[in-house]
């Protein structure tokens, strides 16, 4: 009895030790008090998480002092906020009950529980002061109308009111409609039957949403629209193009402006004055596709893409199609308005008549008729239509509660949403399937805690989204916002704030920004993994701070960040991203793996203590400044001294506050130049040649690199060319992998004997096993199993063969998880003959090119870098698809000819120049004349053979570009024999400056000898603004001089247009002049190069120098093969290239391109 006593006493003690006490406060000191991690975090309580709310000023004139005085005042590490334990949350005097199978008759008790968990927050008013628990048991929760709570359940602190599962019960709240396969039929119905693919009928089910009793069939707006999920894989609203985008066609009409028929109702493109408005009249763009003109217009189409720059995409109505342009006009504008580039791209979406892929949707809101092309047979399937606009869980103006341990699964609008609440935490809780974004919090003191969601999460202060300068940084309140433990599959953002605290989480497969830091104040960033993206966006940052000078005092500190994925496609976002002048941030002690840190103008950053690891990619550095805005009237003006821009209007209201000068007194003087600046600009002698103030303020300075270590990362640091102050000490480049804990894995520990080793003045970092999520018994946290995605299409069958062989698409479901997805297709079971192995970053893959009548099976893997996940890679199960022979795809197929209209109205239109080109010379004496005769005649019947020629010569898609080609050559050559050899000089067709097109900060000087173009910093184009005719048989002269040879000096042998803000921008053939090589390029490149280089040779200033003149001279024949370049410099050939491949362009411009680093480029007509 004695020994069975003393057993249970050892017992207890050991329990003791090994798990966290709690009880009752008053009776023991709370459970986290003296509680650490295994690698020594500790936990609180306090809203203030420990760090001071007294902020001193800070006297020091330098960036090096400055950092480490920010740095002293807070500790190593942040404690974690401690989790309300199962028993914490018991001991409520109070408690209710909620179940499935409840009654909201009854008195909720645990016995007699309420049926709705509506009915228990309509008695939890009479708890006021807190202490109240809802249990809800285990069950899924389906309230079309979300679950809205508001003050009148509000806790005290000491008392929280608390929403729990029951302990070890799965709970799932949903606001979406739940319907059973066997409700679908085959669809059969009038608009099925006129509007499906005769493809696809037979496979498209389809259900009427009235007959089950609904009324409401979905929202569509610019920020939500409906989902559906079956089995709880998402299905995709039917698209157009699937798997891809489409791309916009360069309008050349006298009625357009910026390439598109109308860029909306702006005042200026954004990013040339920065200056914006918005109205309700759309914008309208030449689609590169007649497709869209078969679809009816039901008012309910939609796009999704980027309609100005890669970093600004949106969700836009189609107003209506206009045929004659084949051009689509919008409802709504897009902020920044819409401008043709190459990299704007979009779909369409919600069209019946594209319901042709399996796991598509598509919804009729007017009709309730809802359509489904199952990928797997759909009778016992479960169908969750996120239909309502409506939230998980919402909570108004309330304060003090704990929601624990709920799932939310397929929403309307958000998972989590808060407006106007304090001290509320979720912890435990997971998020997925929400119409828009996971979490949107707004509040102070707002805690996300050990939770898994998926889809973005944004968290921001109350007032973050006044434009008065209210927000917490201006009140000088801390928001005390937090972030800890979690998962995010997508974006993690906070706004607003102030000492705003992210840290322990894993952040994972977003498409853009993966931790972006919005106008925060003194936010601490630290022990996240940052892991696989951004995977769409290349303008874009595994950590992101942009939109503002006025950051100020940010810390991102000991964050893992794992690969920025320069390996899977071509280019490559940042690591670390400090854009649009972003100042005062401190990057130290972080790991960058296959990433790299870019600060875009930014003052008094610091990058100090990081390890770089193999940043290998086509940029030279793995750390670079560079100036961003740049000195010129408009620019200056929009984004300086207007308050329509908020980055600057915003820095000059904030510094007006006390407490913000008592802060960073240094600011006294930044506010003191800006009040001189702006009396400066509005004088009447303002003169922008001499605004030395103005660029001033604008470059980049002082900022501190130091203690930094590259590793297999060549090139170290690059200096903005403007920087000025910049301290740079102590950073060390290795070439050689020095005793890391695991390279291979990607652990990068290095103990301090080895770093010291390297860098005597190098401080250690702290484990790279305490980066990312904290796997503690308190927080219950097991790893991650990847799930094995599931393939849609094409459907797995061989019964039925595909009508397509040369884009066909492959889609399947997306992993929570993921970092990468490997597809193989092979042509036998055994995947001995694979034809395709793609490693890819989105669920979806064109493949080209498949044989006639073959058998392919596929299947998809999906892996995962974080060692936060189990990381054994699964594999789908394999598919199989046939392809139709060449008799039935002719048969079935339907070939887009827009692209080929296109090229024959540009001809058409290239006759009509040709005729008023032949008019003048015929102006000319008959020595002079360039023509031997008039060619548009013959030109126009040849175009008019085209438009025939067309339906005969283009049977498959793949030959769409070769006849776009031979036309265009076919009509080139035949104009050749009407043009004899003749000489033109270039700047003859650039002789009048009036009618110089200059794009970017280029001033040019007329001088005697010809044009003088400086750059007041970063590049400029120079071109004309009336087009440019290139006639076949013409040589082309100029002369040409650098004051210093450098990086980018371009002269643009023809190009498309004169909008680009360089020459890889648009349609071109162009010369680069650098001091070690001189290259010749093509664009747009082939998706196989790497760069757009074709030929090249080495310079090191010995064929082009420093201040000296050289003579150019180029020709461009059209042959049967292509198109011939012959480039000479001060007569040596030096390019002879033949174009062979499919670039289907009539170029209209020419020029240059002058880079502010090489000084002053001159020009000048040869001799």
């Amino acid at each position: 009895m004695r020994k069975t006593f003393k057993m249970v006493i050892v017992f207890m003690l050991c329990f003791m030790m090994c798990c966290p006490v709690v009880g009752n406060a008053a009776e023991l000191n709370p459970w986290y008090i003296d509680y650490t991690t295994e690698y020594g975090t500790k936990f609180t309580r306090d809203w203030d998480f420990g760090l001071s709310t007294d902020l001193p000023p800070v006297y020091n004139t330098d960036m090096k002092s400055n950092f480490f005085t920010y740095r002293e005042e807070i500790p190593d590490e942040i404690p974690v906020w401690a989790p309300y334990t199962d028993e914490e949350i018991a001991e409520s005097d109070n408690k209710l009950y909620v179940a499935p199978n409840g009654d909201d008759v009854n008195p909720g008790t645990i016995d007699k529980p309420f049926k709705t968990l509506d009915r228990a927050l309509e008695l939890a008013k009479n708890h006021k002061k807190g202490g109240l628990t809802i249990y809800l048991r285990e069950g899924t929760y389906s309230n079309i109308n979300g679950c809205t709570m508001d003050v009148n359940i509000s806790g005290t602190e000491a008392h929280p009111t608390f929403i729990s599962a029951y302990p070890g019960e799965d709970v799932v709240l949903t606001s979406a409609i739940s319907i059973k396969g066997s409700n679908l039929k085959i669809a059969d119905d009038e608009e099925a039957n006129r509007k499906l693919d005769k493809k696809v009928k037979g496979r498209v089910y389809s259900v009427d949403l009235k007959a089950l009793g609904y009324s409401n069939f979905g929202t569509f707006s610019t920020t939500v629209r409906p989902t559906l999920y079956v089995d709880g894989t998402q299905y995709t609203i039917a698209r157009w193009p699937n798997g891809e985008n489409t791309g916009m066609v360069k309008y050349t009409g006298k009625d357009g402006e910026y390439g598109v028929v109308d860029s909306g109702d702006v005042t200026a493109v954004a990013g040339k004055t920065g200056e914006y408005r918005v109205k309700g009249n759309g914008f309208e763009f030449v689609m590169s596709s007649s497709r869209p003109l078969t679809w009816e217009n039901t008012g309910n189409i939609w796009m999704y893409g980027y309609w100005y720059e890669e970093w600004d995409k949106r969700h836009i109505q189609v107003n209506y199609f206009n045929e004659k342009k084949n051009s689509v006009r919008t409802v709504q504008c897009s902020p920044y308005g819409a401008l043709h580039q190459r990299a704007n791209s979009y779909y369409f979406y919600n069209i019946l008549e594209e319901l042709d892929s399996p796991g598509e949707w598509y919804i009729n809101n007017k009709t309730g008729m809802l359509y489904i092309y199952p990928s797997a047979p759909i009778d016992k399937s479960n169908i969750m239509l996120a239909n309502f606009t409506s939230d998980g869980i919402a909570l108004n103006n309330s304060q003090n509660v704990v929601v624990n341990d709920i799932k939310i699964d397929t929403t309307g609008r958000y998972g989590i949403y808060t407006k106007n609440t304090r001290k509320i935490i979720f912890q435990n809780c997971e998020v997925k399937n929400a119409a828009s974004n996971g979490v949107y919090i707004y509040g102070y003191n707002m805690g996300l805690l050990n939770c898994d969601i998926e889809g973005n999460c944004y968290v921001t202060s109350i007032t973050g989204q006044q434009d008065d300068g209210t927000a917490g940084y201006a009140t000088w309140e801390p928001t005390n916002n937090f972030v800890q433990n979690c998962i995010v599959q997508g974006t993690l953002q906070t706004s607003w704030g102030m000492r705003n605290i992210v840290s322990h989480n894993l952040i994972t497969g977003s498409p853009t920004h993966c931790l972006y830091a919005h106008r925060e104040f003194e936010a601490i960033f630290e022990y996240n993994e940052i892991v696989a993206g951004p995977n769409v966006n290349l303008d874009a940052g595994l950590i992101y701070v942009g939109c503002t000078a006025i950051h100020r005092g940010n810390h991102f500190r000991y964050n893992y960040l794992n690969r920025a994925t320069p390996k899977i496609r071509n280019g490559e976002a940042y690591g670390i991203y400090f854009d649009d002048t972003s100042s005062y941030n401190y990057a130290y002690g972080n790991i960058l793996r296959e990433a790299g840190m870019f600060f875009h103008g930014g003052s008094n950053n610091v990058s100090y203590n990081n390890i770089f690891v193999d940043k290998k990619n086509n940029l030279s550095y793995a750390a670079t400044n560079s100036n961003n805005y740049k000195l010129t009237a408009e620019r200056w003006a929009g984004l300086v001294i207007s308050d329509n821009d908020t980055r600057w209007s915003r820095q000059k209201r904030s510094t007006y506050q006390g407490h913000w000068m008592n802060r960073y007194v240094n600011d006294y003087d930044l506010h003191h130049n800006l009040l001189l600046h702006k009396h400066d600009y509005e004088s009447s002698g303002y003169n922008i040649e001499t605004d030395d103030l103005g660029k001033y303020i604008a470059k980049p300075k002082d900022c501190y690199y130091a203690n930094n270590l590259f590793v297999n990362s060549p090139g170290g640091y690059n200096r903005a060319i403007d920087e000025e102050r910049a301290v740079y000490e102590n950073n060390v480049v290795l070439d050689y992998i020095p005793d890391f804990e695991n390279y291979e894995d990607g652990l990068y520990d290095l103990t301090e004997e080895e770093i010291k080793g390297i860098n005597p003045d190098m401080e250690v970092l702290p484990t790279q096993h305490k980066m990312g999520l904290i796997y503690d018994p308190i927080f219950k946290r097991e790893k991650h199993i990847l799930m094995s995605p599931q393939t849609f299409s094409p459907l797995n069958t061989t019964e039925t063969p595909i009508y397509e062989n040369e884009d066909v698409v492959l889609t399947w479901s997306k992993v929570f998880g993921f970092s990468y997805y490997d597809v193989e297709v092979a042509t036998d079971p055994e995947f001995k003959n694979i034809i395709v192995s793609k490693r890819v970053q989105t669920p979806s893959l064109v493949i080209q090119e498949l044989e006639y009548g073959t058998i392919y099976y596929w299947r998809v893997t999906v892996g995962t870098w974080s060692h936060e996940f189990d990381m054994l890679p699964k594999t789908s199960e394999i598919s199989m698809f046939k392809v139709g022979t060449e008799e039935e795809i002719l048969e079935n197929m339907s070939i887009d000819y827009a692209s080929v209209n296109f090229q024959i109205t540009e001809l058409d239109d290239l006759v009509a120049t040709i005729r008023e080109d032949y008019n003048k010379d015929l102006e000319k004496s008959n020595s002079d004349r360039i023509y031997t005769g008039d060619p548009t005649t013959d030109l126009s019947k040849l175009v008019d053979s085209f438009r025939e020629r067309k339906f005969a010569e283009i049977k498959f898609k793949k030959d769409v570009d070769p006849f776009l080609r031979k036309i265009q050559l076919e009509f080139l050559a035949k104009w050749g024999e009407f043009v004899k050899d003749h000489t033109v000089h270039v700047n003859d067709y650039l002789a009048d400056i009036d009618n110089l097109a200059i794009v970017g900060k280029g001033l040019v000087d007329k001088v005697d000898t010809g044009y003088d173009i400086k750059v007041s910093s970063g590049l400029s184009m120079v071109t004309s603004k009336t087009p440019v005719i290139h006639r076949p048989n013409t040589t082309y002269k100029t002369k040409m001089k650098f004051e210093t040879i450098g990086p980018w000096n371009c002269i643009n042998l023809m190009q498309k247009g004169n909008t680009a803000a360089n020459p890889t921008q648009t349609a071109s053939y162009f010369v680069a002049f650098k001091s070690d090589r001189i290259e010749l390029q093509r664009y747009p490149k082939d998706a196989s190069w790497t760069d757009g280089i074709v030929q090249k040779f080495d310079n090191n200033k010995t064929v082009v120098k420093d201040n000296t003149w050289f003579d150019v001279e180029y020709s461009v024949d059209y042959t049967t093969e292509g198109i011939h370049i012959v480039f000479y410099i001060d007569g040596e050939k030096y390019f002879d290239y033949i174009d062979t491949s499919n670039l289907n362009c009539v170029f209209d411009n020419i020029g240059y391109m002058a880079n502010n680093a090489n000084g002053t480029m001159s020009v000048a007509n040869s001799n």
